[in-house]
């Protein structure tokens, strides 16, 4: 209301200027008046004067007032603006913190969860799962039997209605196999065969003899012969004392002429190449194989034991640098992995690292153990000055040296390795884009699978890899790569992360496979080699010295060579501890593949 009649006024002094701005006119308008009414007049302009100033003023107070009041609407403005502002920006970073948070919480639900799948589920990253067998109620079965063929048939329905392909596939199976007609199958037999004939002579009276047949059994036959060597002393024509074994000559010492014991142990060579056996080949602790000679009447202890596996590696360890020698050949293409133990060091248990090298085309494996130690001089001392042409391995930076300093070694890290970590992404990270690079790394070992299949020549397969069908898987998953590594918005796992930057560090290692027909993609040779290793490890839980750990290396390495050879273990074992108490130290001709023994 008051603002309403300020307006008035205003308007009324406008009105009142105007008059007087107004031109006046020729006549005087006030001639006509008496003098109480000229003073009355003046009166009154004075009056409406004053009013009039002060109104002015009024209104000149209140224009103030209205700007500061607009001052003070600006610098409130002002204040709300930075106050928006600075809660936008604490906004912005408590998002970013969330984000992160919520990143970090992600990450350590996929390490737990790579945890427990390690600790109580499997480790196999191939991902393919077996069907479950349809179960079969027999109960229900058994009931719905009533003694007719229908019911009879009613349990082979499914083999009857059988797909037309599966048909097909198993006639060309039947078809395959039609070499073996009139052949007797049998997969069961042993060498040591006796045959206990019938006298026919026992045959009832009035029987006609018409043919005869065998029917097999198998005993095992273990015991322990414990052999007393008579030793004589005497003085020869020239007065020196002498000791001998001279051997009655009969059917069974025909050939027997110096005593079968293995130099250093009362333990014949039979007997300690199947110690060595059970111990290193069938991973059976000691412990347990005291058990099993106290049972075959045996008494001996079991430092006497593992004093005879000692004298036995002994004399593995001088064939060694011959095995070396085929394994670091020129040119050769070798694989390498290490696997962890437990070794008892100054009275406490310690974790050491055994070493295995592999060459697939000279069927040689060798194991190596520098005292536990995991270090790049280990490597670098073991491979001294060969000229090998590539080495594979898995990530382990002690390897990194071979790209830095040996300069014309090939270095091939391995593929599997890659496929596992996003295959970890994708099962414990729950990240949709891991699907895209565990299944072009699946084409790739498609093709790997195809080459065998095909027995291609490293020629061949070195033409196939350069191929334009490898290329565009190649080129397109390092065009994904880049991409993803180039978005530093999205959400990424922690376990994602890591195989995007493993796939990225060691992407020229991963795809050198593709130089050279020789190469393998992945490095799963060395991996199933040293597993024998990590069996050893779960049983016999840890070694007492370096020696011990020493003498298992020995004893691995000609197990795993004899394995790529196609060669008994056992009885090479046999043969060399035969050839050693005979004498020999032609070495190069007591490898596995060389002393003699055919293949398996």
């Amino acid at each position: 209301m008051e603002k309403d009649e300020l307006l008035k006024r205003v308007l009324m002094m406008q009105r009142l200027q105007g008059m007087e701005t107004e031109p006046v006119s020729a006549e005087d308008p006030y001639a006509s008046m008496e003098k109480d009414q000229l003073i009355s007049m003046i009166h009154f302009l004075v009056k409406r004067e004053d009013e009039r100033a002060r109104e002015n003023q009024e209104l000149k107070d209140m224009v103030k007032d209205l700007r500061d009041t607009h001052k003070q609407d600006v610098k409130t403005q002002s204040s709300l603006m930075k106050s928006i502002d600075r809660l936008t920006n604490q906004v912005a970073d408590l998002t970013t913190q969330n984000k992160t948070l919520q990143q970090k919480v992600n990450d350590l639900l996929s390490q737990i969860s790579v945890g427990n799948k390690v600790r109580f589920g499997s480790t196999s990253q191939k991902g393919t799962k077996k069907k479950a067998a349809p179960v079969q109620d027999r109960e229900k079965d058994q009931d719905d039997f009533d003694g007719t063929n229908g019911a009879a048939m009613s349990s082979n329905q499914q083999a009857d209605t059988a797909p037309a392909d599966e048909t097909e596939s198993a006639g060309q199976a039947r078809r395959s196999f039609e070499y073996r007609k009139g052949m007797k199958y049998q997969t069961m037999f042993a060498d040591n065969r006796i045959v206990h004939e019938s006298d026919k002579n026992l045959l009832p009276e009035g029987a006609t003899y018409i043919r005869s047949e065998y029917k097999s059994s198998y005993d095992q036959v273990s015991y322990i012969v414990q052999h007393d060597y008579e030793i004589i002393i005497y003085k020869d024509k020239d007065g020196i004392m002498r000791k001998g074994y001279f051997p009655k000559v009969s059917a069974e010492s025909e050939n027997e002429t110096v005593i079968d014991r293995f130099p250093g142990t009362h333990a014949s060579c039979s007997l300690l190449a199947n110690l060595v056996f059970n111990k290193y080949h069938m991973n059976t602790p000691v412990y347990r194989e005291m058990v099993r000679l106290l049972n075959n009447k045996m008494k001996v202890s079991r430092n006497t034991v593992y004093n005879w596996f000692v004298k036995g590696s002994e004399h593995l360890k001088k064939v060694l640098p011959v095995l070396k020698e085929k394994l670091l050949a020129k040119g050769a293409v070798v694989n390498c992995d290490e696997t962890w133990c437990r070794v008892k060091v100054a009275g406490k248990y310690g974790k050491k690292y055994i070493w295995c090298m592999v060459n697939k085309e000279a069927k040689v494996a060798v194991y190596f153990y520098d005292d536990g130690s995991r270090g790049r001089q280990v490597l670098r001392d073991f491979l001294g000055e060969t000229e090998i042409s590539a080495l594979q391995s898995d990530g382990f930076n002690v390897y990194m040296y071979l790209d830095k300093e040996l300069v014309d070694v090939d270095h091939l890290c391995c593929l599997a390795h890659a496929r596992a970590k996003f295959k970890y992404a994708q099962e414990q990270g729950k990240d949709a884009d891991a699907e895209y690079f565990i299944t072009s790394i699946g084409r790739l070992y498609d093709l790997e699978e195809q080459y065998r299949l095909r027995h291609l020549t490293p020629q061949q397969i070195q033409q196939e890899r350069q191929g334009e069908q490898t290329s565009k898987i190649i080129q397109r998953m390092r065009q994904r790569l880049d991409k993803l590594l180039a978005d530093t918005i999205g959400m990424r796992g922690y376990l994602m992360h890591k195989a995007l930057n493993y796939l990225k560090s060691f992407w020229n290692q991963l795809i050198l496979y593709l130089k050279d027909g020789r190469y393998s993609i992945d490095n799963t040779l060395a991996e199933r080699t040293l597993r024998p290793m990590t069996v050893e490890r779960k049983n016999s839980l840890t070694f007492g010295s370096h020696d011990g750990a020493e003498v298992s290396v020995i004893y691995h390495t000609f197990i795993e060579t004899c394995k790529m050879c196609g060669v008994s273990t056992l009885e090479y074992f046999k043969e060399f501890f035969k050839a050693i108490m005979q004498g020999r130290t032609d070495y190069e001709n007591m490898l596995p593949m060389t002393i003699g023994i055919k293949n398996n």
